[in-house]
Order: structure tokens, then C-alpha cells, then sequence
């Protein structure tokens, strides 16, 4: 991937999702409607919203300091 905190923020996902079960807490009942309604192989569009949220400073902070180990470490 050519921008790393892309690369990072997907990492970070994946490690926190990773053996957690899936829970739902809330769907909206005309979403439910919807879903009852649908075919084994239908799609439908859904929004997520995560509760536990990244510290995306945090990350911005770490990667800086990793750039600039590089730095003074020289070429590899």
C-alpha cells in the first residue's frame, strides 16, 4: 500500500476484530424489514458505526517516530 497509515489503520482492525464475535446491538427495524424480504443472494447497502473508535494521533505519533528512526539509521 502506498499510504501507511492506511496500511496501519487496517492492521489495527484486523488485529482488534480478529476471534471477537460479531455483535449487533441495534438494527434499525426498517433495515429488518428489508433483510426478511431478501433472496439468499441479495445485497443490500448497510451503515456501520463502530463504538470503540482508534486513536488515529496515536498511530500518526508512532509512524513519525519509526520515519525518523529510519532516518538516522540510515539506507538498509
Amino acid at each position: 500500500m502506498k499510504n501507511p497509515i492506511i496500511a496501519i489503520l487496517i492492521s489495527v482492525v484486523l488485529l482488534l476484530g480478529a476471534g471477537l464475535p460479531a455483535q449487533a446491538n441495534v438494527i434499525d427495524p426498517d433495515l429488518q424489514t428489508l433483510l426478511d424480504t431478501l433472496g439468499r443472494d441479495d445485497e443490500v447497502n448497510v451503515l456501520v458505526t463502530l463504538t470503540d473508535q482508534v486513536d488515529i494521533e496515536k498511530i500518526k505519533d508512532k509512524n513519525k517516530d519509526k520515519t525518523k528512526q529510519r532516518a538516522r539509521s540510515g539506507p538498509h
